[in-house]
């Protein structure tokens, strides 16, 4: 999300300001003598510099406003990720071991979700007990972005904005951060993009098993659609212990094009024309290449 965008988002927040500082400093961007640089597309060998301005503003302040403002509040998803924010960025800040970009891509997604917690508070915690309009929206490993797994998750998100769903995006999410997410969240429907085969998804530096992904459901959790927009996705699921009501797959291997396509029309059908998930599916142009179950 561009800040300007960013900024016009936030704009009538009671945290507009802190919110503001805690973008530019966790920033998508790092700097390199000035330039601009992407950090989805480093490694983890890269070295971290980043600008000054960003690093002298009181950041540990600021995330502890947000902290506070999660406990007084009282909704235990939004305690959790407050909490989270706040151990992952003064790690980040106080602790060289951890100023690195694996630290960074586990930190910056707080900052939208605590963004969408704020502004849709109360919203959320309605729809949260019902089950219904939560949408998780899960990116795994993009290998330097050739397979347009964090442009699909921002698109999802995008397209979300001013509609009756609540968008949780995640980009390089790892094993332990799903697990989280399916335990405080009853979400409606799961988005999985990525690198699969048949017997793995690939996580930020992990591979899933589908009893390793079934055991984090438990017998008595399911959504009304799980989406694995992952190559060989139907012989993953065919491994799965019933987790979701509905799902749909991809029976071989499907390009980087295709996938994208079939996400952005699929959630143009069922955010913006509001069709229903079956209808939003048969009404996309690649749906031939998925299976709905």
């Amino acid at each position: 999300m561009l800040r300007e965008e960013y900024e016009r988002h936030i704009n009538n927040l009671p945290y507009r300001d802190v919110l503001l500082e805690l973008y530019d400093f966790f920033s998508v961007y790092i700097y390199d003598n000035g330039n601009k640089i992407n950090i989805y597309k480093l490694s983890n060998n890269d070295v971290l510099v980043f600008n000054n301005d960003y690093i002298n503003k009181n950041i540990d302040e600021n995330v502890s406003l947000i902290f506070k403002e999660s406990i007084k509040n009282g909704f235990t998803p939004f305690r959790s990720i407050a909490t989270s924010f706040r151990i992952n960025s003064k790690n980040f800040i106080d602790n060289p071991t951890y100023t690195n970009l694996t630290k960074l891509l586990s930190i910056y997604p707080n900052i939208e979700f605590v963004t969408g917690f704020l502004t849709e508070l109360e919203n959320l915690k309605e729809n949260n007990s019902d089950n219904t309009k939560i949408v998780f929206a899960v990116g795994l490993d993009d290998e330097g972005g050739k397979l347009k797994v964090c442009d699909e998750i921002d698109r999802i998100f995008e397209l979300s904005r001013d509609t009756n769903y609540f968008v949780i995006p995640i980009k390089y999410c790892t094993k332990s951060i799903f697990d989280t997410y399916i335990q405080i969240f009853n979400f409606s429907c799961v988005h999985i993009a990525g690198h699969g085969d048949p017997g793995h998804l690939y996580f930020k530096g992990e591979k899933m098993t589908p009893a390793a992904f079934s055991k984090i459901y438990g017998p008595n959790r399911k959504n009304e659609l799980l989406i694995l927009n992952c190559c060989f996705s139907h012989s993953y699921k065919m491994r799965l212990a019933p987790v979701s009501i509905n799902y749909i797959t991809v029976e071989g291997e499907i390009g980087v094009t295709s996938a994208y396509t079939f996400s952005d029309e699929y959630y143009q059908n069922l955010f913006i024309i509001n069709r229903i998930y079956y209808d939003s599916y048969v009404n996309v142009s690649v749906h031939d290449l998925y299976i709905y179950e």
